[in-house]
């Protein structure tokens, strides 16, 4: 009988001793056999998850054993501590969208239910994707959905757990009308794979998906997150409407380079550092993470996760 681990993080919206039951409920259904640890923080998270990667067990009350999927309960932010201990095994992802942002789930077209997703554990598909790594000199992050640098990172940094919790995505919109007016450009320095690129910048996202809004807004032309590639994402705006016309241009744009208005420059790369002056704040997978300069790369179909079939 295939066998489950589900980690719950406690802390994110929409987890409940009822959700949690409700997705060992439907795996065991499904012919499975499921063990639920609800966790606190981030430490507990990467602790079962590098437990399960190790087929041992973990300490405290989980079974013993290797799993054939380790099943995650929570937000980007809660997905990615459970993300980092899996690269490079064979150990398999599943996403059980719940917290403020779940761009990662929505981009893999992840139901938003939790029995909806549990039942994709019984009835999907495995597939492998890329993950990106953000160096600080030796101080290393992984991340599954993008690295923002600037405004976007402001954002992020500026909403309030709290205020996360009661309104989900819509306490970041909120804050981004707040801090509009405060958007401006300042100079970038890019090394994308060893060539040089002096730019001036209101944001630089590194990108391994690409929609904003699944389902809804996505780029025309396509982030992929196995092709072994990070797509680098510049968008030069000062104040709100030019911050909008900036982010359309971003979404519209065809094909890599300048777009016609100037405002936004996009590429590939394997590797990219981002260098500003003054430093600029950084957010991986909607968290802040620290400041410019740091280097990101990718890491080639480092994880398999379960998707829709």
């Amino acid at each position: 009988m295939p066998r489950a681990l589900l980690i719950a993080n406690s802390y994110a919206r929409g987890v409940t001793p009822s959700t949690v039951r409700a997705v060992v409920e439907t795996l065991a259904r499904g012919g499975w056999t499921a063990e639920a640890q609800v966790v606190g923080g981030p430490p507990e998270i990467g602790r079962l998850a590098r437990s399960a990667a190790a087929g041992s067990a973990a300490a405290g009350s989980a079974a013993t054993g290797s799993w054939d999927v380790l099943a995650v309960m929570g937000g980007d932010g809660t997905v990615i501590e459970a993300i980092a201990p899996l690269v490079g095994t064979d150990v398999r992802l599943a996403i059980i969208p719940a917290g403020t942002g779940n761009l990662l789930a929505g981009n893999l077209g992840v139901p938003s239910a939790p029995d909806a997703a549990a039942r994709l554990i019984v009835r999907g598909r495995t597939r492998r994707i890329d993950v990106g790594e953000a160096d600080w000199g030796g101080s290393a992050r992984h991340f599954a959905v993008a690295a923002g640098v600037g405004f976007d990172a402001r954002v992020m940094g500026s909403t309030h757990p709290t205020t996360k919790r009661r309104w989900g995505r819509v306490a970041y919109f909120a804050t981004a009308v707040a801090l509009a007016r405060e958007l401006r450009t300042v100079p970038h320095r890019l090394t994308i794979d060893g060539a040089v690129r002096e730019i001036d910048a209101s944001e630089v996202i590194v990108a391994n998906f690409g929609e904003l809004v699944p389902g809804l807004l996505r780029p025309r032309l396509p982030v992929v997150p196995d092709d072994g590639l990070l797509d680098v994402v510049v968008v030069a705006a000062a104040g709100p409407l030019q911050g909008l016309r900036g982010v359309w241009a971003a979404l519209s744009h065809p094909a890599p380079g300048k777009d016609p208005s100037g405002r936004v420059f996009r590429t590939t790369a394997t590797e990219v550092r981002v260098e500003a002056e003054p430093d600029q704040p950084v957010e991986l997978d909607g968290d802040l993470r620290g400041r410019t300069p740091f280097t990101a790369r990718i890491l080639p179909r480092a994880i398999s996760i379960v998707v829709p079939a």
